[in-house]
């Protein structure tokens, strides 16, 4: 079944298998006490597991949990831009990692971050687009509000 699943998926996932009589170190390390058990990987650690027999809805609900959605891809490739020093694009993407999933506090700190380094810097500030511009107070401060903020 995981076979035709992996088919299916696209290249999203890849499905290794492993002989635990050949590989009984590797067994043992991951508490295997019967077949089938399975492990998913994401960037080298083992993120979540199972065993024994799951019908294909219980596969596919599995699956579903570990494969990225469109707003966590956007939060990685923005993670990315800004790990190499795009930080224009990885502003926009951001934005658009935000758009997709308005309660990611990832996307949301991160814009925080780009956007508090750029209003230290009127140059950085006037090329940061995705960053608010501060406004000046139309009408004067009232004097007890002046007061109260010292």
């Amino acid at each position: 079944m995981l076979e035709n699943l992996e088919a299916q998926a696209d290249g999203q996932w890849k499905l290794v298998k492993v002989n635990v009589d050949e590989n009984q170190e590797l067994a043992a390390h991951f508490g295997v006490r019967s077949i089938p058990h399975v492990v998913a990987f994401a960037e080298g650690q083992a993120v979540d597991q199972f065993t024994g027999v799951l019908p294909e809805s219980g596969l596919r609900e599995f699956l579903s949990r570990l494969t990225p959605n469109p707003a966590q891809l956007a939060l990685h490739e923005a993670q990315s831009l800004a790990a190499a020093g795009d930080r224009q694009a990885a502003g926009d993407a951001f934005q658009s990692a935000l758009a997709l999933d308005p309660g990611s506090d990832a996307a949301r700190s991160r814009i925080s971050a780009s956007c508090w380094t750029a209003m230290r810097s009127p140059t950085r500030r006037r090329n940061s687009p995705s960053c608010p511009r501060r406004r000046r107070r139309k009408t004067p401060m009232p004097r007890c509000a002046r007061a109260s903020k010292r």
